[in-house]
């Protein structure tokens, strides 16, 4: 009787610790510790749940479209296991001529983020903030894509011309010594665009590649003596012009010597450029021993157009006038400046006015 009782004592015992057990076993894993990061912030909690989602279910923790957790939902959940969740920020990127654009990521960094969004760079690009700036939420991020160009500019360099002169050749002959030929010049731009946009210009190489060939002209300087010589043929006219009842005869043409006067006479002539190669008329001014020359008048005394006999000279044509010549005086048009010169200042020159 007591061997029965000893062993109902131990069987109580034996059962009285395997519920015990159970029930420890049960208390345990149904309040085992675990540790929660959300975003960075630890919480430290006590769970019945045995996987991830049920852990972060008991503690109304909510993963939101786009976020990761680490370990997965499904994954068992041990005591003292930590749980990570990465939640996205939003970021507003600037990528290039595009519009900006809000993007939601979970990315640490600048740079995860772009590989994550799959935007390439160059080493020339430029990422502002720089690639290893942490990623906050409604960070502004610029990617500007940079291209550099070099562009090449040619110059033509104008030679220039150089004139010798040379007393033993008559003025108005001249003849090339050397042919001028034009040099280069070449220039090289490096431009600097970013996002298509120039920002940069800037000269790298400038450099005359070929010099300009000078041009060499000689000219004459040797003076032509040209005086002025009455034509034989206008004297001997004039000179029948009383035996013919003052009428002459010239260049096929017949004139009637309608008066004469007596009247100071000046010369004047053409260097090329003092202005005397146009007349007050618009004709040119001209030389013509055997035929009609150039006179200037005052067009009160003699009328422009008038034809006239002047003594000493020839035949001329009242086709100018001049600031000096006002009154009784005439200039006649001479050769050049030797043949003015000799001519001077005459008085009482006789003009015999033909009509």
């Amino acid at each position: 009787m007591i061997k029965s009782k000893s062993i109902k004592t131990i069987l109580f015992s034996i059962l009285s610790l395997l519920i015990f057990i159970i029930l420890f076993y049960v208390v345990i894993s149904f309040n085992k510790p675990v540790t929660i990061v959300v975003d960075g912030v630890e919480i430290t909690t006590r769970t019945s749940g045995s996987t991830v989602e049920e852990v972060l279910d008991e503690n109304g923790i909510v993963l939101r479209d786009g976020g990761n957790v680490f370990p997965s939902e499904s994954s068992k959940v041990s005591r003292g296991d930590k749980i990570i969740l990465e939640n996205p920020v939003p970021v507003i990127l600037y990528l290039g001529k595009m519009d900006p654009y809000e993007v939601m990521t979970t990315s640490k960094t600048i740079g995860d983020f772009l590989k994550e969004q799959g935007v390439e760079i160059d080493e020339s690009d430029i990422v502002e903030p720089s690639i290893d700036t942490q990623i906050i939420p409604d960070l502004e991020i610029y990617v500007k894509y940079v291209d550099v160009k070099v562009e090449n500019e040619q110059y033509e360099i104008p030679y220039e011309t150089k004139i010798q002169y040379n007393d033993d050749i008559y003025e108005g002959n001249e003849k090339v010594i050397q042919e001028g030929k034009n040099g280069l010049r070449v220039v090289k731009r490096e431009k600097r665009y970013e996002n298509g946009i120039e920002v940069d210009n800037k000269v790298i190489y400038d450099n005359i590649e070929v010099n300009p060939t000078q041009k060499i002209i000689e000219k004459g300087s040797k003076k032509k003596q040209v005086t002025h010589v009455e034509s034989r043929n206008s004297r001997e006219v004039m000179s029948n012009a009383h035996a013919n009842g003052n009428k002459i005869s010239f260049l096929g043409e017949e004139y009637t010597i309608k008066y004469t006067k007596s009247v100071e006479s000046t010369a004047y002539y053409n260097s090329g450029s003092n202005g005397n190669h146009t007349t007050a008329t618009g004709n040119p001014t001209v030389y013509n021993p055997n035929g009609w020359s150039t006179v200037a008048v005052d067009p009160k005394v003699i009328p422009l157009g008038t034809r006239m006999y002047v003594e000493g000279y020839g035949f001329g044509v009242a086709h100018d006038t001049g600031g000096a010549i006002k009154g009784n005086i005439i200039d006649v048009f001479m050769p050049s400046r030797d043949a003015a010169y000799t001519w001077g200042r005459k008085h009482g020159v006789k003009v015999y006015i033909l009509e």
